[in-house]
């Protein structure tokens, strides 16, 4: 009797060839409760009509001819974001996919204390007399600018923690670059040939630190990057590879490209990577 080899061999595919993968980082889009006094803390509001009219019109302008999948904060105005977004991509192609679908939670905004929120208050640019006078877009807009500085503050802080259940500047780079290492990884998985289209919706305070930190050329503080992210906001990583496999890295941000610092993006994320260790002891 004739021995057969029963052994089963899949195909073997080449990988990571001639790939492009694109992460977009986007702040979320306008939220329906943006009063001052709630500014700073981790509030639940979801969006506004205006917020959901401009993440549909984002997704009209985004290409749907490539693999695309989403990412989100736990907040529902970072979910509702993407949905609406969605929204916009699937307009008039039936075989899109719809809003409502899995959204895989990714990148949360820092986690502060009660005491450094309040720190961070007290540094807000007071709101003018006449503000409850002024049409919600006005508010909505001075509201915005009143945060900055205290994003500045924290963001100067960098490594030095306010207190141990507030997140530093420098945590959040560090984690930011074990997300960049994720995806860095990932166009090495893909099949040759593949595009991929990523979108992050994440929060103010949650990129910024890691653009100051990682990009090329550098930035020397916030005021000069041109201040925190505004509302549907944020930057494009783009990664690719040649037909060998070898790896280009561009950022587009505020209409200029950048390079990426990746000993930097390395050193960041061994320093996540020991502090996540030194948590599980």
């Amino acid at each position: 009797m004739e021995n057969f080899d029963r052994t089963f061999r899949p195909e073997k595919r080449e990988k990571g060839k001639n790939c492009k993968l694109k992460i977009s980082f986007l702040r979320h889009a306008n939220k329906a409760d943006f009063d001052p006094h709630k500014s700073g803390a981790i509030s639940e509001s979801g969006l506004s009509k205006k917020g959901e009219v401009g993440s549909q019109e984002l997704g009209r302008k985004k290409p749907t001819d490539k693999f695309f999948k989403t990412y989100a904060s736990h907040l529902s105005r970072s979910q509702a974001t993407i949905d609406n977004v969605l929204l916009g991509m699937s307009e008039g192609k039936d075989d899109f996919r719809k809003p409502g679908e899995r959204i895989r939670s990714q990148i949360d905004a820092p986690h502060f204390s009660p005491a450094f929120i309040e720190e961070y208050r007290a540094h807000f640019t007071p709101k003018p007399d006449n503000f409850e006078e002024l049409s919600d877009d006005e508010k909505e807009k001075i509201v915005e600018e009143m945060e900055n500085p205290g994003v500045e503050y924290w963001i100067g802080l960098w490594d030095e923690k306010f207190d141990e259940e507030t997140e530093s500047a420098a945590e959040i780079a560090e984690k930011m670059a074990s997300y960049f290492s994720h995806f860095d990884e990932l166009i090495e998985k893909l099949k040759d040939g593949s595009e991929v289209d990523i979108l992050n919706v994440t929060h103010r305070t949650a990129v910024e630190p890691f653009l100051l930190a990682c990009l090329k050329p550098p930035f020397e503080n916030i005021q000069e990057m041109g201040g925190p992210l505004n509302l549907l906001e944020g930057f494009e990583l783009l990664i690719s590879t040649d037909e060998k496999g070898q790896k280009e890295y561009v950022v587009n941000f505020r209409g200029k490209e950048f390079g990426i610092d990746l000993k930097k993006v390395a050193e960041l994320n061994r320093g996540y990577k020991e502090r996540m260790s030194k948590n599980k002891v």
